[in-house]
């Protein structure tokens, strides 16, 4: 497993992470301006062929994409200096998550990450989620048998479409 960052303070209401680098460009990391390099190319190449590691650049983009999701309204800060330091706000469990409630249901979480990408798999919406893989599996049949998606091509290379 690769060496994410070093964790450097964890406070009430964010999680700090800094990781010594030698950067590209120097400020924030967006999705629109990041510039993804490895700190080592040849491991990096050898991952990404042996298909253990997504694209370059995935993790920021997954990043701003999850981080909403889970912590409402919020987005990861990244700033790229001669210390990468990465900040994301957290919010305490809710009450009624605590009693196993949730302010989506899981429907809609997949849903909401079926619109975001079209062609997630049910593995990917579980680790995202923390539904199990089954749960996933019998809500989305469900999804279809009432006409609300269905699945466009193959299930290893097809996507979701929704409906209604």
């Amino acid at each position: 497993m690769a060496d994410i960052g070093k964790i450097k303070s964890i406070y009430r209401d964010i999680v700090v992470s800094e990781n010594w680098t030698i950067p590209q460009a120097i400020g924030l990391i967006t999705p629109e301006n990041v510039i993804p390099h490895p700190k080592n190319p040849t491991i990096a190449d050898c991952f990404r062929q042996m298909g253990w590691v997504e694209d370059l650049g995935s993790g920021v983009r997954n990043m701003y994409k999850y981080c909403p999701i889970y912590v409402h309204g919020a987005f990861p800060v990244m700033e790229e200096n001669d210390v990468f330091k990465l900040t994301v706000r957290y919010e305490k469990e809710s009450q009624a998550e605590a009693s196993g409630e949730s302010s989506l249901s899981k429907t809609e979480k997949i849903l909401l990450l079926i619109r975001e990408n079209p062609k997630i798999t049910a593995a990917e919406i579980a680790a995202t989620t923390g539904i199990s893989l089954r749960t996933i599996r019998r809500i989305t049949t469900d999804l279809v048998n009432n006409g609300i998606i269905y699945r466009k091509g193959s299930d290893k290379d097809g996507e979701w479409v929704i409906i209604k």
